[in-house]
């Protein structure tokens, strides 16, 4: 069967032998444009959480703040969260829905709930790439993150982005960085190559044919030390430099220059630096990228800007083996950028949960307790709301504070879709599907609860109808997730758009 692995922050494509009704092998799916056959590790892991011995089966209650759960049937759990939502309703603004970043026909369902109910949708993200995507709308004018063309390129210069390792999408990136070594497949092009620049000797460092240990923090002055030596030696065209001028003053280029004092704090010497600049630029296409441990600084922002600005100076924009630009979704109103609440507004949440503004909480797919620094205090303040709910596969530190506790389903027993972030460089919807039935399951429908687990989508359709009101009415039209699924690609084929 063919559906999309949750496991990673972005959904690769892959098909699941089934046997007998038990999930047996997890391949990458090859008609999937993000990793066209490949997967990884974690893709193979998640057959894991579907047996995992300690995997939550029945809904669990925990009677007094602090006491030990016990399990409870479908209708005692349930119940107990619609009174409460139903109580809460003359304060709407004191229910909080606390999730992971969520994009597809998931997250607007989730957002819409939220806000159905007058409440607040947060999502925690511990990777976050608000910086990185700050950088792209400084650079090139918008948030969304580009198809970073590796391919196609024939010499990648990576500031501290750990491509092959862990950042974005690894097995998307692992494959082109294949072609890109595939010199045989290139033909005059010959073989690229790969110059890593960060502190670390990271997966992709290990892998490049140069790595360059620049000085923790000075990813952005390398950066400029190059453009300003591309710009000395006259390897740039005229109309690109100007360009590039626009967003690096020559004031500012000229305390980088790569004999200055700026590039000799980076630890990299100016013969070095005139050498990169050389190999960048005769080496064409080239490609510049950067993120993970370079934008992770106070002054990540610049570092970031100054990276993807050297790819004005060697003209890649919309080019192959350069930045291609992703369009936005194909599906209007559903969402297919990964949001995450700042640290900001997950410190106002804590105080106003100090404060008893917040009566309700409904946590998904994140750890707040654990994932949020310790000056936060989250736990702490956590304690402070009267009622939480928890919907989750296993147990951790958030779950470990909640009054009821609601068994998910895992992606390979539930229905979703997934709009890639960043993508392939063209619209590209995946959906996700059931491989196996929901362990106890005896064959009901997504509106019954005949399993020992349900879909977080499911549930918030149901909580709609139960709890009524404005819920009720601005969710009328949908009766379980699996329609709001169907929905979104019975109107891509009505609207004749892409192929299957």
């Amino acid at each position: 069967y063919a559906t999309l692995c949750r496991v990673c922050d972005n959904p690769d494509g892959i098909l699941v032998r089934v046997m007998e009704g038990r999930a047996k092998k997890v391949e990458g799916n090859p008609d999937y444009p993000l990793n066209l056959g490949k997967h990884s590790a974690k893709c193979e892991a998640g057959l894991q959480a579907l047996y995992h011995p300690d995997r939550i089966r029945t809904p669990l209650i925990r009677d007094s703040r602090g006491g030990e759960v016990r399990s409870a049937t479908w209708d005692e759990a349930l119940d107990r969260i619609v009174s409460k939502f139903k109580t809460g309703q003359s304060q709407p603004k004191g229910m909080v829905l606390l999730t992971s970043p969520l994009k597809g026909h998931l997250g607007l369902v989730a957002s819409r709930f939220a806000e159905a109910y007058g409440g607040r949708h947060l999502s925690l993200d511990t990777l976050e790439e608000t910086v990185l995507r700050q950088s792209m709308k400084t650079v090139f004018g918008q948030s969304r993150i580009p198809h970073f063309d590796i391919e196609n390129a024939k010499c990648v210069m990576s500031f501290g982005a750990d491509f092959l390792g862990s950042w974005l999408s690894p097995v998307h990136y692992s494959r082109q960085y294949g072609e890109l070594r595939q010199g045989e497949k290139r033909g005059k092009t010959g073989r690229g190559i790969l110059i890593q620049v960060e502190p670390r000797f990271s997966l992709t460092a290990a892998n490049a044919d140069t790595w360059i240990a620049v000085r923790p923090g000075y990813e952005g002055a390398l950066a400029l030390s190059i453009a300003s030596a591309i710009i000395r030696e006259g390897l740039a065209d005229g109309a690109a430099v100007g360009r590039f001028r626009q967003l690096i003053s020559a004031e500012t280029l000229a305390k980088y220059s790569e004999d200055g004092p700026e590039a000799v704090k980076t630890g990299v010497s100016a013969k070095r630096i005139k050498e990169l600049a050389h190999e960048f630029v005769a080496n064409s296409p080239s490609l510049a990228l950067g993120g993970g441990s370079a934008g992770a600084h106070t002054n990540g922002l610049f570092n970031l800007t100054a990276v993807y600005a050297l790819n004005i100076l060697v003209d890649n924009i919309g080019k192959a083996g350069g930045i291609i630009f992703n369009p936005e979704s194909p599906i209007p109103g559903v969402p297919d950028v990964r949001k995450s609440s700042t640290l900001a507004e997950w410190k106002q949440l804590a105080e106003d949960m100090r404060g008893g503004g917040v009566q309700l909480a409904l946590v998904r797919g994140a750890n707040p307790v654990y994932g949020l620094p310790g000056e936060i205090g989250f736990s702490e303040a956590l304690e402070k709301v009267p009622f939480i709910v928890s919907v989750t596969s296993f147990h951790d530190e958030t779950t470990a504070q909640a009054d009821v506790i609601i068994p998910e389903h895992t992606y390979l027993e539930d229905w979703g879709d997934d709009i890639p972030d960043p993508g392939p460089g063209f619209q590209t919807v995946g959906i996700q599907q059931p491989v196996v039935m929901p362990f106890g399951s005896n064959g009901g429908t997504a509106l019954v609860p005949t399993g020992t687990s349900r879909g977080f989508g499911d549930l918030l359709l149901n909580l709609a109808q139960d709890v009524g009101g404005s819920l009720r009415k601005d969710f009328k039209d949908w009766g379980s997730f699996d329609e709001v699924v169907r929905e979104g690609a019975r109107w891509l084929y009505e609207d004749k758009k892409g192929v299957l």
